[in-house]
């Protein structure tokens, strides 16, 4: 039985819950187990499209360089090297994402990812991408509704993707805001919505809303949206992170 802790309070049961990431801590517990199979084999076999692993515990290594015999105590059942913690974590389909020595070598810290059945893989994005295409259809739906004036901030490979799938009639989205030159009065693959600079939203009112299609660029897409002045309220989203 694992505790949950959940907004700052502790959950007593086992995680039977629909949760999509999950995170099991483990400290200095798994060399006291006489079987340290069984925690590895229940933590694998918690369902949830993310599930992470953090295993607190003596590394033998230090204790057999400093030769450190009062270490070799009864209450501990087993000793694991790096090498034997990743044999055991792979026995169990799980992957090392993080491994570092602690408290002057004597412990190892490890965080360790389970890694889904490719079937399984595939499942989990089919389910994510209809979730992600409803979501987003939802939203433009409800922009057009309220008379908002969107657009796409990317005119690339994704911009080209999002609009193929979510506005193929250029029914929702108004244009493709990219800062390359030679794309700029062009016509995006496909659905055809017109490709501008973004200093022709200079002269917009009323609310804009923005998709930025690459996250990492926000915070520049937001400086660059400062540097010509726009006249009305500019609303940020991305695809991911919304």
């Amino acid at each position: 039985m694992f505790h949950n802790i959940l907004r700052g309070g502790v959950i007593k049961s086992y995680l039977k819950q629909d949760y999509d990431h999950i995170l099991l801590i483990s400290r200095h517990t798994i060399e006291h187990v006489a079987d340290p199979h069984l925690i590895v084999r229940e933590c694998a076999n918690v369902e949830a499209a993310d599930v992470r692993l953090f295993l607190e515990t003596p590394n033998f290594h230090w204790i057999l360089e400093h030769m450190a015999s009062e270490d070799i105590v009864y209450e501990h059942c087993s000793f694991f090297t790096p090498k034997t913690m990743v044999a055991l974590l792979k026995k169990y389909a799980f992957t090392m994402t993080f491994f570092e020595n602690t408290f002057g070598g004597q412990y190892m810290c490890v965080e360790a990812r389970k890694v889904l059945p490719f079937k399984k893989s595939v499942e989990t994005f089919t389910d994510g991408e209809r979730h992600f295409r409803e979501f987003w259809e939802s939203r433009l739906q409800a922009w057009k509704q309220q008379g908002k004036t969107v657009f796409v901030w990317g005119a690339g490979a994704k911009g080209v993707s999002f609009l193929n799938s979510l506005d193929p009639k250029r029914e929702r989205v108004s244009a493709v805001i990219d800062i390359n030159p030679n794309k700029q009065g062009k016509f995006l693959v496909g659905t055809g919505h017109s490709i501008i600079s973004p200093r022709t939203l200079q002269n917009r009112e009323g609310d804009i809303a923005i998709i930025v299609m690459n996250e990492l660029y926000l915070e520049e897409i937001k400086t660059q949206c400062r540097a010509v002045c726009l006249k009305g309220r500019v609303l940020f989203y991305t695809l991911h992170t919304s």
